[in-house]
């Protein structure tokens, strides 16, 4: 078949070429490389605060809070809008919690919308990693919230009998 669509021109080597893609691996994104998880970590205050927020909700989706993944991994984070004032999109930034801070947000930008970061796949060391997510609404109402991703080695038997 695959032939066949190769002397059909240069649709069928596109198409071939598609086809060739989907029986390779799944790219993934690399949201933290195992240099920048060999630095120091940052305290960072487990959970949320007490002061009264009015900017944009930040929820953990994927992988969920307290959840332990191999990579790579699924990557959702939500903006929820508070008191129907809308999200400023280029407002939100991405943050690796080790010391010095490192600014993430350029590896997640075209999976960024209003409604937050999908990425289907991103690739992180093993280790605890903390993430600061930051964004505020049309209002100048700023949220500032940390998740953290517990990430393991895969088993190097996994799926051996």
């Amino acid at each position: 078949m695959i032939k066949t669509i190769l002397r059909r021109g240069r649709d069928g080597v596109l198409l071939a070429t598609i086809i060739a893609g989907l029986a390779s691996p799944a790219w993934a994104a690399m949201l933290i490389t195992s240099e920048e998880a060999a630095l120091a970590p940052v305290k960072v205050v487990d959970g949320s605060s007490r002061a009264v927020a009015r900017g944009p909700v930040i929820e953990q989706v994927s992988p969920a809070p307290g959840a332990v993944v191999t990579s790579p991994f699924h990557l959702v984070v939500r903006f929820h809008p508070r008191n129907d004032v809308p999200v400023a999109l280029d407002t939100a930034t991405l943050v690796y919690g080790r010391a010095p801070l490192k600014d993430i947000t350029e590896r997640v930008d075209d999976y960024m919308t209003a409604a937050g970061i999908d990425v289907p796949s991103v690739e992180a060391p093993p280790g605890e990693h903390w993430l600061r997510v930051r964004v505020r609404d049309e209002h100048l109402n700023w949220t500032t919230s940390w998740i953290k991703i517990t990430v393991v080695q895969q088993a190097a038997d996994a799926g051996r009998n």
